[in-house]
């Protein structure tokens, strides 16, 4: 696995999709794994299969989750190869827990996410938000990575968290929940909106699958997300008669 990339076109199939991208710059994994990357003057995308154009239509009104990758989706650290395969360092299955998130998230329509995670400032939203399956990418509204300015210099668990502030404050969202695995410095009053995995466990934690589903039934139960219930209710009663 070569440590320098300088034209990458990478494609991999996830989700029994193909996943294209191709970029002119130079990507570097570093020592603990991550894609770091030196864009070049003029990078150039060229399309990606079945990618939407723009990210999904965003009602602020709704709530919101803040997605990290790494810990949350999977337990590892992830790394890309030159023919775009994505694996992880203790072997681990890169997404494993993707379908659940999405499973969970199914009664709650409304709910949208926003990607905050580090893939986003190497492989780019569209690309990212492409490698989820569709039960999560179809509620993709964006990502925290216009909101990076002058955090350069701050460790990467801040600085993740500062973006998601930043977002948080600049769309006026009020329903929000923060799903990562690396956090610092977060101000005592937001910690409510921070849901905090196990790096060793990730999403495959019991306990945080709790939490999760308590905070979506303290701020996700709308009318449509009722009426999503009560279908899946009837349903679950037709089947058992």
């Amino acid at each position: 696995m070569s440590p320098i990339i300088p034209y990458m076109r990478l494609s991999c199939r996830l989700w029994g999709r193909s996943v294209r991208w191709s970029r002119v710059r130079d990507t570097e994994v570093c020592p603990h794994g991550r894609i770091a990357s030196t864009p070049c003057s003029q990078p150039q995308d060229s399309g990606i299969d079945d990618m939407h154009a723009m990210p999904n239509c965003a009602d602020w009104s709704k709530p919101v989750i803040y997605l990290g990758f790494g810990g949350v989706l999977h337990v590892g650290t992830a790394m890309m190869d030159r023919d775009g395969n994505i694996l992880l360092l203790g072997g681990q299955q890169a997404f494993e827990y993707a379908q659940l998130l999405a499973d969970l998230l199914r009664p709650y329509p409304s709910v949208q996410i926003v990607l905050s995670c580090g893939w986003i400032d190497t492989l780019g939203e569209m690309f990212t938000s492409n490698l989820l399956p569709a039960g999560l990418r179809e509620r993709v509204v964006g990502s925290t990575k216009a909101f990076s300015a002058g955090l350069d210099h701050y460790e990467e668990g801040q600085r993740r968290i500062m973006r998601v502030l930043r977002h948080a404050q600049t769309t006026g969202v009020h329903r929000w929940l923060t799903l990562d695995v690396k956090v610092s410095a977060v101000p005592f009053a937001r910690w409510k909106n921070f849901l905090v995995t196990r790096a060793d466990e990730a999403l495959g934690s019991i306990t945080t699958q709790r939490q999760l589903k308590r905070w979506l039934c303290e701020n996700a139960l709308d009318a449509s997300c009722q009426a999503v219930r009560r279908a899946a209710s009837r349903e679950v009663r037709r089947t058992r008669a």
